[in-house]
């Protein structure tokens, strides 16, 4: 058993969200893992968590501090890096290549076991340095979250068991995120960070929902779910080995507009943050109407140390010997990796050096390895694939990379004896001599369900609804086909459909009004979901590579010139501010840049995708003057019925036959009206 209480975070704790922020403060009130090492393979394993409290704040509320500046930069950079070196995804999907069935056995086994227990999280940042006026606060709260073994009845070890069936039980009590926008200097967090009490009042908070008698704002109200899964260990091909069930009640999102400018200027500053963490060493923490001096030195400091005196012949050098020394030492850890005086070393001498320079060290070390002992080096081609990339990227490009063989054992697995083994192999059911499984194409494996019930998301300007958005009965389903070889990690067919949709703006007299309606009942009396989506990859019920299938239900549309404005308003910025629309059109652009390469190339390399769209278009309303509350006349635009259904063509067809069948059956067109026209 592990049991640790009153642990404290380290401020690098939050370096993974590469934000210039740090742990101000850090709790952790109760760790207990429990493992039946007796029992490894019958006896629960328990993980239970209590009271995580987390204070946060940017980087530069404070002095610089050289020794915290180090340690945030090294954790930044060691997870980059093992990021790049190998994704948990990539290692997975390798092992599961490798012995799917092992892999399936060892974390069925390890999922009915395991029973967690998540109480009372709340993760709070503050910020007085965004805003000079005034300073802001905003987190994330979570109550309860629990994953137990039930029975077929959902009752907690029931006694309604079902063989080779396992039932798990997910639940989540309120899930919430504020923001408050406006937070006086005395409720601030951080400056009781010198006692317990900043503790006390984040736990009190999670039911209160106040922070010294503040209200909290809510973006997301305290929101639960439910999730129920089940894993069958059958060998039959009837039901799926994993279903989950996921269910929310109800989501309510509202953003008010001083919300939004927050967010948007936070934004803008961990920009301006990120530029500047390069140059605080030099800062000289006092104001510019004190001393003008200070800052025209601050400036000329940055700019000699940081832009002009890394370019000198001795920095240089000094720079080059360094790398040349890392190099080196990477290169004697590919032949022993397991020693622990040279993964120190490497340790030290990457404090030096940036992300770039250590992967390029890195590389050099390899091609040197495999030039001395060509017998350890292996080339490893990814070929990116899908039709996304063929189509954004043009050529299907190979990506060539060169792996060395290491001393270092491959996995866990390699460690086990031969006893060892056999009692793993036992102990979770799985014979290696076993034949490999082979999937029919029609089996689904493994399929995940999610149903939202109601969603609504309302924008707030002077504590008024100004929009409102709702949908309800929201039906996503997650299938994956192992036997149509589709994608390991990405599922063999999505589906999504809604029941009802709404866009509710406001009058004149602040009161909420239609602006967009899809009443199913009167449109479309037979049809019980306004939106349907079905993308699917190997299709069975045809030759393509994807399948996309749309179906949309008419909707109403009512324009209302005050519910517009008023939508324009709330997304007004202030001059001199972040221009969201600047970002907005870049991004599009990007996204429109379809080079005409990467057509041709989708198109030469058959990746082919069957298309079936109907969409009804919405009866606009427009009236005379402005609001339907005025009376008047009243325009009514019907769009009519849009449908698109492809026609595939055979996989031997080049792209010059297509472009020399189009020219004949358009020439045959003009011929037969040439001939028409003579015949007059």
């Amino acid at each position: 058993d592990v049991e640790l209480t009153d642990l404290q975070l380290r401020p690098e704790a939050l370096a993974g969200l590469d934000l210039p922020i740090e742990v101000k403060a850090g709790y952790v009130g109760h760790l207990k893992i429990d493992i039946p090492w007796t029992e490894l393979f019958t006896a629960d394993i328990h993980v239970a968590i209590e009271d995580v409290f987390v204070l946060a704040g940017p980087i530069t509320d404070r002095q610089y501090d050289a020794a915290k500046e180090k340690l945030l930069q090294n954790a930044i950079k060691r997870q980059l890096l093992e990021s790049i070196e190998q994704s948990a995804i990539e290692e997975f999907v390798s092992k599961a290549a490798d012995s799917p069935t092992l892999l399936e056995k060892l974390s069925t086994n390890l999922l009915s076991r395991l029973q967690i227990s998540i109480r009372h999280i709340h993760v709070r940042y503050e910020d007085t340095v965004t805003n000079g006026d005034h300073a802001f606060a905003c987190g994330i709260m979570l109550k309860q979250l629990l994953i137990c073994s039930t029975d077929a009845r959902w009752q907690p070890r029931g006694t309604d068991v079902i063989p080779n069936m396992m039932h798990k039980m997910l639940k989540l009590d309120e899930l919430s995120a504020y923001w408050n926008p406006y937070v006086p200097e005395q409720h601030l967090l951080k400056s009781r960070l010198n006692t317990d009490g900043w503790k006390n009042v984040l736990r009190i908070s999670i039911d209160s929902h106040t922070i010294f008698e503040e209200e909290l704002d809510f973006i997301m109200q305290p929101a639960a779910a439910q999730a129920r899964l089940i894993i069958n260990s059958d060998t039959g091909f009837t039901l799926p080995k994993f279903f989950m069930d996921f269910t929310i009640e109800e989501v309510e999102v509202m953003l008010s507009r001083q919300q939004f400018l927050n967010l948007i200027t936070l934004s803008d500053s961990f920009q301006l943050m990120r530029i500047n963490q390069r140059y605080r060493k030099y800062h000289p923490n006092i104001s510019l109407k004190v001393s003008p001096r200070s800052w025209w030195m601050y400036a000329y400091d940055a700019i000699l140390e940081e832009i002009i005196r890394p370019f000198s012949w001795a920095r240089i050098k000094e720079h080059r010997t360094r790398f040349r020394k890392y190099r080196n030492m990477y290169k004697t850890y590919l032949d022993d990796p397991e020693n622990k005086s040279i993964l120190d070393k490497l340790k030290e001498m990457e404090d030096s050096l940036d992300v770039t320079n250590i992967l390029i060290a890195r590389e050099q070390a390899k091609l040197e390895l495999t030039r001395e002992a060509p017998e350890r080096a292996r080339k490893k081609v990814k070929k990116s694939s899908g039709w996304f990339s063929s189509w954004f990227q043009g050529e299907e490009e190979e990506e060539v990379t060169v792996e060395v063989d290491t001393n270092k054992p491959k996995d866990w697995l390699y460690n086990l004896t031969v006893e060892e083994k056999k009692k793993l192999y036992a102990g979770i059911g799985y014979d290696e001599n076993a034949n490999f499984v082979s999937y029919p194409k029609k089996y689904v494996a493994s399929k995940i369900q999610i149903i939202l019930k109601r969603c609504c998301v309302s924008m707030v300007n002077y504590s008024k609804k100004i929009l409102q958005v709702s949908v309800t009965h929201f039906l996503s389903t997650f299938e994956h086909r192992p036997g149509n070889n589709a994608f390991v990690c990405f599922p063999s067919r999505i589906s999504c459909n809604t029941e009802s949709f709404a866009i509710e703006g406001a009058s004149i007299e602040h009161e909420l009004i239609p602006i967009l309606t899809s009443d199913i009942g009167v449109y479309a009396p037979s049809v019980n979901q306004v939106f349907t989506l079905d993308f699917e990859s190997k299709p069975l019920y045809t030759d393509a590579d994807y399948s996309l299938s749309l179906n949309v239900q008419p909707v109403e549309i009512v324009y209302d010139e005050h519910s517009i404005s008023e939508v324009a308003a709330f997304f007004q910025l202030p001059h001199g501010g972040f221009d969201i629309r600047t970002t907005a059109v870049e991004t599009l652009t990007s996204v429109a840049k379809v080079s005409r390469a990467g057509l041709q190339n989708a198109i030469q390399s058959h990746t082919t995708i069957h298309m079936a769209l109907n969409m009804r278009s919405p009866y606009i309303v427009i009236p005379e003057f402005g609001t339907l509350h005025r009376g008047g006349n009243v325009l009514i635009i019907d769009l009519g019925t849009l449908r698109i259904e492809s026609e595939l063509q055979p996989k031997d067809v080049s792209l010059e036959i297509n472009r020399v069948d189009s020219y004949d059956q358009r020439m045959f067109a003009v011929n037969n009206l040439y001939q028409s026209e003579q015949m007059k």
